[in-house]
Formats: C-alpha cells, sequence, structure tokens
C-alpha cells in the first residue's frame, strides 16, 4: 500500500476558533488555531475519526510558540504518541507548528476546561 502525504484529525470550524480567540489570547503574531491532528500517513480511504466535540485542558508556551491540549474522547493522548492539541500561535521564522509536539512533551498547564466542537477532516 502508498502512503501518500495526508493525515487526519479534526478541524476547528471557524465560529469556534473566533470564540476561542476572544478566551485564550494568542502570544505571537502568527496565529494558526486551524486543527487537532489524529493520524499522519494515511490514503484517501482512510476512515476519518467520529468525535466531534472536544474539551481543551491545558496550554504551553515559550518563546515562539504555544499549543492547546485537547482532551478528546477522555483522553489527551494521541494513539500514535504525544498530544492531541491545536498549534495555536508562533513567532514566524522561528517556529513550525510541528514545534508543538516537542514544546508539549515538556510539560503544560492544565487549565479550566473548554468544550469545543470539532469536525472530522483529511488533510
Amino acid at each position: 500500500m502508498k502512503y501518500e502525504h495526508h493525515y487526519s484529525g479534526w478541524l476547528l470550524p471557524n465560529s469556534e476558533r473566533k470564540r476561542l480567540l476572544e478566551i485564550i489570547h494568542p502570544k505571537f503574531d502568527t496565529i494558526i488555531a486551524h486543527h487537532i491532528t489524529y493520524e499522519f500517513g494515511i490514503t484517501k480511504k482512510s476512515i476519518l475519526p467520529s468525535e466531534m466535540k472536544g474539551i481543551i485542558v491545558g496550554e504551553a508556551s515559550n518563546d515562539v510558540i504555544q499549543a492547546l491540549v485537547v482532551e478528546i474522547s477522555g483522553t489527551i493522548n494521541r494513539p500514535v504518541g504525544g498530544f492531541y492539541h491545536i498549534t495555536w500561535s508562533l513567532e514566524k521564522g522561528f517556529a513550525k507548528p510541528f514545534d508543538s509536539n516537542k514544546l508539549l512533551s515538556q510539560g503544560f498547564d492544565f487549565i479550566n476546561p473548554i468544550e469545543i466542537e470539532i469536525f472530522p477532516h483529511m488533510f
């Protein structure tokens, strides 16, 4: 089976993005706030995750990136390792969204839970 450069996850709808940006202020000028990754290296025939709700439960940042930890179906742990998260903002030219994984592996702070609506999506 040939794998393509696709990944699955959940899209953060514009209405939720707008609502959350009023609650959780971006620390950097480049706002991502776009999606939560589920699985990398999938094909166009792969099955999407089915969950439609998530809960933001944590936040982390350093000098170049900010990420939010998301609980989905009772866990923050992605099946392939790492945490479910939304890259929230970053310092352009100094960080990439992928850097959220390393940031969160160093720890994060729990915050008051915020329920969000999410949509399964293939990227």
